[in-house]
């Protein structure tokens, strides 16, 4: 397989910049996920919702920083974790340099270590006098928080940039001031303030030497030049089907403690909590967190398989609860139905009452949902909307109906494809 071949999906290089974590601490990682998804271990991406999401406010936010449109045409649910965005990454054009820079959005920059391959660069602001550079990346994700001091991705797209920069006529000098921002308005850490990393061009090209090494060491590395941890694991496309992760998370751990060990019964049999012994209880708390997030990894990997219609017995997919009730984009039209409600009442902060809150406050006013007109409580049906529940896991005899044929067995996958030393 050449090197332009070996693509994770979607078109982003399998050792692009967003896996850097997994390639640069776990060399062997890159190589054992191509190796098993040949074998049919690792299944074809599936749609993601959340990864949509994040596709749609890139999209939003690059619509309105090129003036394609205004920044009150961006969907609500996007604009108000987008607005201060937009306004920081106008600022940086406004203050870098004095003003007098080179504006970038969404920008492919080339990867200096294979230049037959590239990235996307949210947002970049180069000093017209290459005095200072400064990139800013959007996590839209609410998940993982990312930080930005000497964080692997916004290194090699910094210097990745640089590198381009100087093929078109920019000369740096060792003190040039680069700053590397991640902008994560979604999590639950954020301050209002994007994280920062403040280095210069010297230093990035005395970190690059380290990461190209990592690059021709991870491209020619066995699948069995493993190095597990947290932050080579979380996004490694090879996490559910690497007996090395596997054995890490269990180390120390007794044999009945062992998820990985096939039970003769329907139903593990665990030992009585008063009869773990103080070396036991130390190694399930060093290992429970890594256990927990394999079998979570694991779970969300059976079912990516199952959607496929690679059935395994005893199970099947489902689709889960419906998301909560929102008004959709058509909030003047809510207005005008909530009417009869204070507007005291009727507002949150900013944004109309949701769904359940209305409701809730109609039956406080006495005036409960179903002692509405007709005519009010068909308008009110028109404007719901709700997310359609998710595919899950479920046992086969849930009552629930299949979402997948399953044509394929698991079961059936002959021995020649699958390696002990591959998969569990």
């Amino acid at each position: 397989m050449t090197d332009n071949q070996k693509q994770n999906e979607g078109g982003h290089y399998a050792w692009g910049a967003s896996v850097a974590n997994t390639w640069r601490s776990c060399h062997g990682s890159i190589n054992l996920a191509h190796a098993n998804k040949a074998k049919g271990m690792i299944p074809d991406e599936t749609p993601d919702a959340n990864r949509d999401e994040g596709t749609a406010a890139h999209e939003w936010a690059e619509k309105a920083l090129v003036g394609e449109i205004q920044d009150h045409e961006i969907p609500p649910n996007f604009y108000e974790h987008l607005e201060g965005y937009l306004a920081f990454t106008r600022n940086l054009a406004e203050t870098v340099g004095g003003g007098e820079c080179l504006v970038m959005n969404e920008q492919k920059v080339p990867y200096w270590y294979n230049d037959s391959q590239s990235g996307t660069l949210d947002y970049g602001v180069v000093a017209e006098d290459a005095s200072e550079i400064a990139i800013a990346d959007l996590k839209y994700g609410a998940g993982q928080y990312v930080t930005a001091d000497e964080n692997n991705q916004g290194a090699i797209y910094a210097i990745s940039l640089i590198k381009k920069l100087e093929d078109d006529g920019y000369k740096f000098n060792d003190d040039t001031k680069v700053t590397v921002y991640i902008y994560q308005p979604r999590h639950r850490s954020f301050t209002g303030y994007p994280e920062s990393w403040v280095t210069t061009y010297r230093e990035l090209m005395d970190i690059a030497i380290d990461i190209e090494a990592d690059y021709t060491t991870s491209k020619t590395a066995s699948t069995e030049d493993l190095t597990p941890s947290e932050k080579a694991c979380f996004f490694c496309p090879a996490n559910t089907c690497c007996s090395k992760r596997v054995a890490d998370a269990h180390e120390g751990v007794p044999m009945e403690l062992n998820m990985t060990v096939p039970a003769s019964q329907d139903e593990l049999q665990l030992p009585e909590l008063h009869a773990i012994d103080s070396a036991t209880r130390l190694a399930v708390f060093k290992n429970h967190a890594k256990i927990t997030k394999w079998m979570k990894d694991l779970n969300e990997d059976t079912l990516a398989h199952e959607m496929q219609g690679n059935h395994m017995v005893g199970f099947k997919a489902v689709l889960g609860n419906d998301g909560n009730r929102t008004w959709g984009d058509n909030e003047s039209e809510v207005e005008k139905l909530l009417r009869k409600i204070p507007a005291a009442d009727r507002y949150k902060p900013r944004r109309v009452l949701s769904p359940a809150q209305a409701e809730k406050t109609l039956k406080k006013m006495g005036k409960s949902l179903d002692e509405q007109s007709t005519k009010f409580k068909n308008r009110w049906d028109e404007l719901i909307h709700r997310k359609a529940g998710a595919p899950k896991l479920a046992l086969e005899s849930d009552p629930r109906q299949s979402l997948t044929t399953g044509a394929a067995c698991f079961d059936d996958v002959s021995d020649d494809m699958v390696s002990d030393e591959d998969c569990f």
